[in-house]
């Protein structure tokens, strides 16, 4: 939930009339070819998300699920060297309109806020964390006269006279999309598992392991969701020596039958620098563990088998590489089938790729489990780095990415 300033309850049932929304006209007319806008926005104490791409050029948006109270808000939205940013004030029980018009910005400390909107304009600190609420920055606030002055509002408040004609505020352009803050995944008809993580914690009757290395940590973030509020972040701290490090979730027993299909969103703010970075594993539920791994290479995918320490019979990466996209949520769909020997095959984005397929030796017992998070060999000097998991579907038929 978005933390917001406290109202009495009879003036918040005497101000609300509606939902309370925030409507969003992005203007990126300026840009020569525009490209994709990536969307930021804060409350007064951290980032409620970073970096989501919405679409591209211009249109309208729509975010709904905020609390119903006067809430303090920044958005920052940038595209290809453009940028526009806005502190405003979120109206309860209703819609608050914020025009957003790309153009030249200045970014002392370069973490994509805008000088205009940044609590610490001299240290980089894309979160925006700020545990008082006071306008300064954590990254700041032990730090002498480098303060930020809250925001004022009196002129970012009030839109009725800014000239919005032709603007369809009904619904976006086809570029672009609504956004809504308190959606949950809709889990298809007869799907095995559902996983969206928007309770905010993890459900460890669903996934009763969890293990952490010490380098590292899982949790739950809200910095980048992909649906929602939640997604589970994997990181890993820079390496100071060779190590085996991992951090993931377990559910045994969630294959439901031949074939099954395994849907997960997966967001890389950059590719590992190792070995290669298992992310989604299907395996016995029993020794011997024989299974599929679902890997990143710096900067390709793929799929291995393995049986043990032991590499099964086929294990298909080679041919037309596959570049791993990074800050963006890609699309990951597997379809692992386990009658007369196993085979996965490979979708990214929904389009499929045969040099990211494996096939495998009849095991006994089949496949039963499911590994999610990642789990890699790391090189001393290896720098630290966030993979983010979120909107994971099994299911008797293809879910696809919509």
């Amino acid at each position: 939930m978005l933390r917001a300033a406290l109202v009495s309850l009879g003036l918040l049932i005497g101000a609300c009339s509606g939902p309370t929304t925030l409507l969003l006209v992005v203007d990126d007319s300026a840009a020569t070819m525009p490209g994709p806008i990536h969307l930021s926005l804060f409350d007064p104490f951290h980032a409620l998300f970073i970096d989501r791409e919405v679409g591209s050029g211009s249109g309208t948006m729509v975010l709904k699920g905020f609390d119903p109270a006067p809430t303090k808000l920044r958005v920052v939205a940038l595209s290809d060297g453009l940028g526009a940013a806005m502190a405003f004030e979120l109206k309860p029980g209703q819609q608050t309109r914020v025009p957003l018009v790309l153009g030249p910005y200045i970014d002392f400390d370069g973490d994509d806020v805008p000088d205009t909107v940044d609590n610490c304009q001299s240290v980089n600190n894309a979160d925006q964390r700020d545990s008082n609420g006071d306008g300064l920055g954590d990254a700041c606030a032990t730090m002498v006269d480098m303060s930020v002055n809250e925001p004022d509002l009196s002129e970012n408040v009030d839109f009725a006279g800014v000239d919005l004609t032709g603007v369809d505020f009904a619904k976006p352009p086809p570029d672009m999309v609504h956004v809504d803050l308190a959606n949950a995944l809709v889990c298809p008809v007869g799907a095995k598992l559902c996983e969206d993580f928007e309770t905010g914690t993890i459900n460890t009757t669903r996934w009763p392991e969890n293990y952490n290395s010490p380098s590292g940590a899982l949790t739950l973030s809200t910095l980048k969701p992909h649906k929602g509020l939640y997604s589970m972040r994997a990181h890993s701290d820079a390496s100071t020596s060779n190590h085996h490090w991992e951090a993931q979730l377990v559910n045994y027993n969630a294959f439901p039958a031949n074939p099954t299909f395994v849907r997960a969103w997966i967001y890389f703010d950059a590719v590992p620098a190792s070995g290669g970075t298992s992310l989604l594993n299907v395996q016995q539920a029993d020794a011997p563990t024989a299974g599929m791994t679902f890997f990143a290479y710096p900067p390709t995918v793929g799929v291995s088998g393995y049986n043990g320490l032991e590499a099964l019979s086929t294990s298909s990466s080679g041919g037309d590489q596959i570049t791993s996209p990074t800050k963006r949520w890609i699309c990951f769909e597997w379809q692992v089938t386990n009658v007369g020997g196993g085979q996965v095959r490979t979708f990214i984005d929904g389009t499929e790729y045969p040099t990211a397929a494996g096939t495998y030796a009849t095991v006994n017992p089949a496949m039963g489990k499911i590994v999610l998070g990642a789990e890699t060999d790391l090189m001393n000097g290896a720098p630290a780095f966030d993979i983010y998991f979120d909107d994971i579907v099994l299911s008797t038929s293809r879910i696809g990415c919509n």
